[in-house]
C-alpha cells in the first residue's frame, strides 16, 4: 500500500482512480506534523521526490531531513542523481536513487523481494540533526567573535 499525506490534490485523485489504484494507493490528506513523523518511522520506506526544476538546484527541503531523522529507508526520485538531495540521501546511506521509470519499477521490486538492503547510518544522519546542526553554527559563531576581538 502506497499512502499519501498532504493536501488531497484533485489531479492526483484522477490519475490513481484512471489506473484503477485506489486499493493500493490511499490519499490521507492533511494530518498534524506529530502524526506525520509517527507514519514516517513506521514506513517500510519513504518516498523523496526531489526538485525536477533546474532553478531549483541546491535546494534541500524540510522533509528531506524529516525523512532522515526517521531512520527509515529513503527512495529518491527525480531528473538526477547528482542532486545535493540524492548526494545526501547516499552518504547517509539512507536510501536510494533512481532517476527513470524502469529503474524505479526495478528498485521497488528489488526491496519487496528483499534483495535491496537499505540501513541508514544513524551516526552520519545525527550530523544533519537540528542539535548537531545549531552547535556547528554556534561553534562559527564563536570562531568569528574571537577573530574580531583579537583585531
Amino acid at each position: 500500500q502506497i499512502d499519501l499525506y498532504g493536501p488531497k490534490e484533485e489531479w492526483v485523485q484522477r490519475l490513481i482512480s484512471d489506473r484503477g489504484l485506489q486499493k493500493v494507493v490511499v490519499c490521507h490528506g492533511n494530518i498534524p506534523y506529530s502524526m506525520r513523523l509517527v507514519h514516517q518511522r513506521a514506513a517500510s520506506l519513504l518516498l523523496f521526490v526531489d526538485w525536477m526544476d533546474p532553478r531549483a538546484k541546491g535546494v534541500l527541503t524540510g522533509k528531506l531531513f524529516e525523512y532522515l531523522s526517521s531512520k527509515r529507508p529513503i527512495l529518491c526520485i527525480g531528473n538526477s542523481r547528482d542532486s545535493e538531495a540524492a548526494d545526501l540521501i547516499i552518504r547517509c546511506g539512507a536510501g536510494t536513487v533512481a532517476t527513470v521509470g524502469d529503474e524505479i519499477t526495478r528498485t521497488l521490486l528489488d526491496l519487496l523481494q528483499g534483495s535491496l538492503q537499505i540501513s541508514p547510518d544513524a551516526y552520519r544522519i545525527e550530523a544533519f540533526s537540528r542539535r548537531a546542526q545549531a552547535i556547528s553554527l554556534l561553534g562559527h559563531i564563536t570562531a568569528e567573535l574571537s577573530a574580531l576581538h583579537a583585531c
